[in-house]
């Protein structure tokens, strides 16, 4: 049985650093078409304005010319995804694979270790814009899924450890008015609770970027303190903490974007 367990699990391995291997190469024969198709479109402009300046062309034909240049849309994976191309989905699939035959190698080898959702949450930078999947999935999103993954795994597995403590086994629900049990219960997901806003506000500027009220992640960075302090669960505490790092993170991301933005006017 440890023979047969074993070769499952190298088995299981060999599949992760083969969709690994699968979603690299796409990602970097993606790059490598976007920084040619660059590449053209500059070569293509200096090319034309190089023409217009040698042909002596008026100030309205110039003026023309350079606007109908700025209308060609610019090449995206988008829309080379619209066109047909199979590589972006194709990439995200074995993305995705990747990461979800991972999770499972970490609960099989390690029991759910709470860092290791940080080491593997990174794969999934490795997704592409595509028209089957992730439509309004871009480059400006592209830490969003890693941000949101990480608070998922936390939330799912810190309710799994509580109702693991509360459920003993063949006994079945040891819940009793007022015991031990209902206390622990009530007090660890109402601790959890409280780490959601901040967990929330993040993972919406993530997806957005865009600047909001600077007040917001500084009132939800003490409801994580109590989660840090009284929880029993360390996933509870994970998440107190993660909540105010959040918080910290996007009052001086914004804070940085407000200044810049004066700056720039």
């Amino acid at each position: 049985m440890l023979a047969v367990e074993g070769a499952r699990t190298s088995l299981l391995g060999l599949y992760a650093a083969i969709f690994m291997l699968i979603a690299l190469e796409i990602k970097f024969e993606l790059s490598s078409l976007m920084r040619e198709k660059a590449f053209e479109r500059g070569g293509i402009k200096s090319s034309q304005s190089g023409q217009s300046n040698s042909a002596n062309f008026p100030a309205k034909m110039r003026f023309l010319q350079q606007r109908r240049a700025s209308m060609v849309p610019t090449f995206t994976i988008k829309r080379m995804a619209a066109e047909g191309a199979w590589m972006p989905a194709v990439g995200n699939v074995a993305t995705v694979m990747c990461f979800a035959i991972c999770l499972i190698l970490n609960v099989t080898l390690t029991g759910g270790s709470n860092r290791a959702i940080f080491l593997l949450a990174p794969i999934l930078l490795l997704l592409n814009q595509d028209t089957y999947f992730v439509a309004g999935f871009g480059d400006k999103q592209r830490d969003f899924p890693v941000t949101v993954v990480i608070t998922s795994y936390l939330v799912l597995t810190g309710l799994h450890n509580i109702w693991e403590e509360v459920w003993h086994g063949n006994a079945g629900w040891g819940l009793e008015i007022g015991g031990p049990d209902v206390f622990f219960a009530v007090k660890n997901v109402a601790l959890l609770i409280l780490t959601f806003p901040s967990h929330i506000l993040f993972n919406q500027f993530v997806w957005s970027y865009t600047k909001q009220k600077d007040m917001a992640p500084l009132l939800t960075l003490p409801l994580n303190l109590p989660a840090i302090i009284i929880t029993d669960v360390i996933k509870v505490k994970i998440l107190g903490l993660l909540g105010r790092i959040y918080s910290l993170a996007q009052y001086l991301i914004s804070r940085q974007q407000y200044l810049s933005g004066l700056r720039y006017i």
